[in-house]
């Protein structure tokens, strides 16, 4: 065995594969426009306080500057927009004033902070803006509970966060003005526009360079949308020593050469990997909050004792009694929703009796309000299975890197969905299917639906019928199988 090979496992016992996931980092674009931009909205209101003689006003501004950078994940102009407001108003607007009204309370505090840990889970389940926005609550509810807190009066504590909200917004308008429609946007488009060059060089010489073209476009769409939404942010207690060495050397006026670095790499590490963002995200909150309070090592060492209680709690309390909450539950909702999909197609195109013998089904085959019942609980299963995609996304690298996968699965769903639906409304036209078709591509969907809940792999291609009725829906099966694939694990 060479050198190498026998380096490997040793790596693998020293290096476990989630941590090289977290500090792997990923191949992006540096993106220098938010880079800039969130110089500006944590280094400007700084800077004005700085100028003034009074450090500390510029704060709260500037922690709302790092909020609207932090929160934007870029994307249409109108969705950031909805996602910053959310979670300033309703995060850390609202989170800064009940921190100040409970600070120096003792348990009171506490008690506090465990509600409003409660209401961040529940609007972390309500999408994208309300996961970000109980983020926020939580965060900025601790921050006021700390020196933050002790600013009087209180209101001034909301509104000082709002104004460096309401910066870090006038700062996106330029980008708006000069492309008005977001990245992700931006590569869609471009989708379509190969798509349209495509279907304009059929029967030419150019068609290979047309075709070629169509999938470079639909590649760097996919990767696009995929990557805004597989983010992750955190902090992280290894760069705390960063927390310190700010903190005793820089004073006064120099800080802001400090804070604009970091500031500007922070949008840098987030499009990197998270371990990256937290090495600039970390000094940047603690000194932030030093400004307030000056406490220089001492602030680092409570720093970092307060992570390593905070990791000892997630690890004790979050992971360990709850062992399913290490994995995504995409897998077993795509059994079900596949299931559901199985079941209207019976009802809609096969009538309750098409498990059973065959011959022909005609507009007759279900009631008409169970048809209807049913046809809107099977979209609302692939509804939620669409949100789980979207909060599987938001999980760690390790799992929400493999979860892209799903993505073109979860598509091909809604599509045969779709043809079951259109296909349907043939039926009650008139038209007429086979039961035994219908019952093939069922047991299609139940092989999917299996593969799914065990993480097994598909066997081989399931029979489909030769119906003309069927025929959307038999290619969208077939379509389906195509990127699910045969002898591949379906896992997260």
């Amino acid at each position: 065995m060479s050198g190498a090979a026998a380096a490997r496992p040793l790596r693998a016992v020293v290096v476990p594969e989630w941590l090289a996931e977290v500090v792997r980092p990923r191949r992006a674009p540096v993106p220098w426009p938010e880079m800039a931009r969130a110089a500006l909205a944590i280094c400007v209101p700084l800077s004005v306080s700085f100028a003034a003689g009074r450090p500390t006003l510029g704060v709260l501004p500037a922690t709302g500057g790092l909020l609207g950078t932090m929160a934007d994940a870029g994307g249409p102009y109108l969705g950031r927009v909805k996602r910053v407001c959310s979670a300033a108003v309703f995060g850390g607007a609202a989170g800064l004033t009940i921190g100040a009204v409970t600070h120096g309370h003792g348990w009171v505090a506490v008690v506090a902070l465990v509600a409003v840990a409660g209401v961040s889970g529940l609007l972390s389940a309500r999408g994208d803006i309300g996961s970000v926005t109980g983020l926020q609550l939580l965060v900025y509810t601790s921050l006021g509970a700390g020196p933050v807190g002790a600013l009087r009066p209180v209101w001034h504590t909301a509104a000082g966060f709002l104004v460096g909200v309401l910066w870090a917004l006038i700062l996106i308008l330029p980008g708006w003005l000069r492309a008005p429609y977001g990245r992700e946007q931006r590569d869609v488009a471009a989708v379509y526009d190969a798509l349209a060059g495509l279907l304009r060089s059929v029967g030419g010489g150019d068609f290979t360079a047309a075709r070629q073209a169509l999938t470079t476009a639909l590649n760097t769409a996919y990767d696009e949308v995929l990557t805004a939404r597989s983010t992750a942010t955190g902090l992280n207690r290894q760069r705390a020593r960063l927390g310190a060495v700010l903190l005793v050397l820089v004073h006064g006026t120099w800080l802001l050469i400090p804070f604009g670095v970091l500031a500007a790499l922070l949008p840098f590490g987030r499009s990197r990997n998270y371990g990256l963002l937290a090495t600039f995200l970390t000094p940047l909150v603690v000194v932030l909050i030093d400004l307030l309070n000056p406490g220089g090592w001492q602030l680092a060492e409570d720093r970092l004792i307060d992570t390593l209680i905070g990791c000892a709690i997630v690890l004790l309390i979050g992971f360990a009694p709850w062992p399913m909450s290490w994995y995504s539950h995409l897998p077993p909702l795509y059994a079900r929703a596949a299931l559901d999909v199985c079941r209207y197609m019976q009802e809609a195109l096969g009538g309750s009796g098409s498990g059973s013998g065959s011959g022909e089904a005609g507009p007759d085959g279900g009631a008409v309000p169970t048809r209807s019942r049913m046809r809107r609980s099977t979209y609302r299963s692939l509804a939620d299975l669409r949100a789980e995609f979207q909060r599987t996304m938001s999980e760690p690298p390790s799992i929400s890197r493999r979860a892209t996968a799903w993505w073109p699965a979860v598509i091909a769903l809604e599509q045969v969905m779709d043809a079951i639906t259109a296909t349907a409304l043939a039926v009650s036209r008139g038209a007429r299917v086979s039961r035994s078709g219908v019952r093939q591509l069922c047991d299609a969907l139940r092989a999917v639906s299996e593969a799914a809940a065990t993480g097994s792999a598909l066997a081989g291609a399931p029979e489909l019928p030769d119906d003309e009725t069927l025929k959307p829906v038999t290619d969208a099966v077939r379509a389906l199988l195509g990127v699910l694939g045969t002898g591949e694990r379906l896992t997260v």
